[in-house]
């Protein structure tokens, strides 16, 4: 059991890394939609 557990356990702080990062990026894309909504 605690073989499977030590994988799992970096996935989980992997996916972690990849929600923060897509987060990071929404952020950053939020202004730009918004712009285009608003001149198309």
């Amino acid at each position: 059991q605690p073989v499977d557990g030590a994988p799992r356990w970096k996935f989980g702080k992997r996916l972690e890394k990849l929600g923060r990062n897509v987060f990071r990026a929404a952020k950053k894309a939020l202004p730009v939609v918004a712009g285009y909504k608003a001149l198309g």
